[in-house]
């Protein structure tokens, strides 16, 4: 694994669920054989309690989508567009 310095962030957060969701994305990343890290607030003077998620520089385009083909559940909206509803 490359130094934090050369990595590439691929997905970030400051939510509540930053910790849960960079988790969950690290994961899914390793799964389909990329190597994520997750990089906190510390890591290269970050703004404090941002969550980051990367890999290596040669791998982002394929990380990018991998997680747009797996959002986080907090980031599907489930919307009922019924006209039941006007």
């Amino acid at each position: 694994m490359e130094p934090a310095a050369q990595l590439v962030t691929v997905y970030r957060s400051m939510d509540a669920t930053a910790k849960e969701d960079c988790e969950q994305v690290v994961d899914i990343l390793r799964a389909q054989a990329i190597s994520a890290v997750m990089l906190d607030d510390d890591a290269l003077g970050w703004w404090r309690e941002l969550l980051r998620c990367a890999c290596p520089p040669r791998m982002p385009e394929k990380a990018e989508k991998i997680i747009a083909d797996y959002p986080l559940p907090d980031e599907v909206e489930n919307v009922d567009d019924s006209s039941a509803l006007d």
